[in-house]
């Protein structure tokens, strides 16, 4: 049922709430700064949203291409650590994400589930080191309450490193990441390998104002080994997406030692992969 991308092109638009049990209410110049040092702050975080796609492409396989699809999700993160050795940050995370179709799959399906296509509930550890580099642990556990696919168990690695300082404005943000099935499949083999290599570079427009538009434009490849992209190596390129987020001017202040949710908007236009 999953297919592998061949020229396909989709848009998303997301909602979404930033949470955050902080020492202080919202102070200072600007939502986005604040929401920053609340988090630094803060042992505990978390967000909270829907993403609505006209297509579901995992990893570069096609899960999905008719109908509306909504995807909620959400973050519950953990501060567990934060000092200023060689290990300076150790962050443990939840991560439940959903994906519901208006297309049934199976098609014919009279379960009361049947739009339900993908629940997945992911645990995950990040260590932060050397100052500039995270690495981050994801267990990846997917069902389909539709029974659109068996279950799936993943093992995901990602390496991240904050060019931020080096670069400065034109920092890429560049990361890894590389995926082990472990049983079942999410792309055209048993128990293939995915490996992702990927930058982000951002820019914030009106950051002194009290409406700042933070832009995105992330550039990932897709590769494979052991079935992955059914005996393929290559899988995907996927850029050209500027990602858009807006954060709303003077969040309310709450009650001294809890910090008042914030609202985001993010979207972007159509992006190439091929």
């Amino acid at each position: 049922m999953f297919k592998w991308l061949k020229n396909k092109s989709f848009g998303t638009v997301s909602f979404w709430a930033l949470l955050l049990i902080a020492p202080a209410s919202f102070a200072g110049p600007g939502p986005s700064q604040d929401l920053i040092e609340s988090t630094r702050t803060s042992f505990l975080s978390g967000d909270l949203g829907t993403t609505f796609v006209s297509e579901y492409i995992p990893r570069g396989v096609v899960a999905e291409n008719q109908g509306v699809i909504a995807q909620p999700y959400m973050d519950l993160n953990f501060r567990a650590f934060e000092g200023t050795g060689w290990i300076n940050s150790v962050i443990v995370q939840l991560t439940l994400f959903a994906s519901i179709h208006s297309h049934v799959q199976p098609q014919g399906s009279t379960d009361t589930t049947r739009n339900w296509f993908e629940f997945d509930a992911n645990p995950s550890i990040a260590v932060g080191f050397a100052k500039k580099w995270v690495v981050a642990l994801k267990f990846i556990d997917a069902e389909s309450p539709a029974n659109a696919f068996r279950t799936a168990l993943n093992l995901n690695t990602t390496l991240s490193y904050d060019d931020s300082e080096l670069l400065g404005r034109w920092a890429l943000h560049p990361h890894l990441t590389i995926l082990r099935e472990l049983r079942a499949q999410i792309s055209l083999g048993p128990r293939g390998w995915y490996y992702e290599p990927g930058i982000a570079p951002s820019f914030v427009v009106g950051s002194k104002s009290h409406c700042p538009l933070t832009v995105v434009l992330p550039v990932t490849a897709g590769f494979g080994s052991n079935g992955f992209y059914a005996g393929n190596t290559f899988g995907y390129v996927s850029g050209g997406s500027p990602q858009a987020s807006h954060w709303p001017s003077s969040p309310p202040v709450t009650a001294p030692g809890l910090s008042a949710p914030a609202i985001s908007i993010t979207g972007s236009v159509p992006t190439w992969q091929t």
